[in-house]
């Protein structure tokens, strides 16, 4: 917020992609011109990581759904035919 004639009035906040290692931020777009000392508010978005610990968090993710078998009460032959549109294919009326 910043204060015009002792008014208090907000601005959209501007948003800057940046790398956090450790204390250290290390801007991927171009740095934000800010006055020293300015207080800023950090949110992650994500974390990076390797692909080892991604593939076994899918691989844990599908394991739980699997256990959940979320489809078990679908015919998948009746499921078929129920989504299933067929269309006239062009000159074979």
């Amino acid at each position: 917020m910043f204060s015009v004639k002792g008014a208090f009035m907000t601005t959209k906040p501007q948003t800057y992609r940046a790398i956090l290692q450790g204390s250290q931020i290390t801007w991927i777009d171009i740095p934000p011109d800010l006055p020293p000392k300015t207080e800023i508010y950090v949110t992650v978005t994500h974390t990076t990581s390797n692909k080892a610990n991604r593939g076994q968090a899918m691989a844990a993710a599908l394991a739980r759904l699997a256990q959940a078998s979320p489809f078990s009460n679908i015919d998948p032959i009746v499921w078929q035919q129920e989504t299933r549109q067929d269309r006239p294919l062009p000159g074979r009326e």
